[in-house]
């Protein structure tokens, strides 16, 4: 409500309230209004998470919080069982298993090896955010720690393991391991 009209009404005699008062009540209505809308948003995000964890309930959960939910998570709520349905097609996994894997550079099949390559070259064609920050961070958890308890989730095929998730680790791994290293990984079966 503009001060101009808030003096108007105080000046009508409209109680014993200055403009200012009215001008706070405006802040107070607008708090509510904003916590209104984030609690909105909220629930919609607990439902698309329901809706994705129910769609998704064979799969593990790391699974789901690490690679379906941020996939989805910007989806238009009218939109996400079209979303779900598409993932599920893109990714027919019929059984996931958390196993230590030995990882080379060919572990993978040609299509993540190709991708892998340019990513060690330092070239980011998918336009990753945050993406030196995040090879930073791998970089210093694996000087640190060594090889990263965190599994990477892969697919397995035909033709090798391709890498769905956890690529700034993966990378780093290869790097600071070229002849390979033993690590974590949830791999899913076609």
């Amino acid at each position: 409500m503009p001060i101009r009209t808030l003096l108007m009404i105080d000046n009508r005699g409209i109680g014993n309230t200055g403009a200012s008062s009215f001008y706070g009540m405006g802040i107070i209505m607008d708090l509510h209004g904003i916590a209104a809308r984030i609690a909105a948003s909220q629930i919609v995000a607990e439902s698309k998470t329901q809706m994705i964890n129910e769609a998704f309930e064979s799969w593990p959960q790391y699974v789901i919080q690490d690679l379906i939910i941020p996939m989805i998570k910007t989806t238009d709520p009218k939109k996400v069982p079209q979303a779900i349905q598409e993932v599920k097609q893109s990714f027919p996994i019929k059984s996931w298993k958390l196993v230590m894997l030995p990882i080379k550079l060919e572990s993978f099949d040609q299509k993540t090896q190709d991708k892998l390559k340019q990513r060690l070259k330092g070239d980011n064609p998918d336009s990753v955010p945050d993406d030196q920050a995040r090879h930073e961070f791998q970089q210093q958890k694996i000087k640190n720690k060594g090889v990263s308890g965190e599994p990477m989730i892969v697919l397995k095929n035909q033709d090798g393991l391709e890498l769905l998730e956890g690529w700034h680790r993966t990378i780093q791994h290869l790097k600071a391991f070229p002849d390979g290293y033993k690590g974590p990984a949830w791999v899913g079966v076609e």
